[in-house]
């Protein structure tokens, strides 16, 4: 019984150990896909403003749907 019990606490010291260590937080290069999703954004922005169809049609995917709060 002591050994069961000896090895369910080395067990549950080395999961605890190993849930401890920390991974090594790499830089993703999330810099330009970030700044162009900001670009995209502003662009679709500058277009609904404009009411420039040409550039949301480029912007907008052909399975588009919009759901007002009203819900039509």
């Amino acid at each position: 019984m002591k050994q069961i019990l000896s090895i369910v606490m080395l067990a549950m010291l080395t999961v605890s150990y190993a849930s401890a260590q920390t991974q090594k937080n790499e830089p993703h290069p999330t810099g330009s896909i970030e700044s162009q999703l900001i670009e995209l954004e502003r662009k679709l922005s500058d277009a609904l403003v404009k009411q420039d169809a040409v550039t949301l049609d480029r912007l907008w995917s052909r399975d588009l749907v919009f759901t007002f709060p009203s819900g039509t």
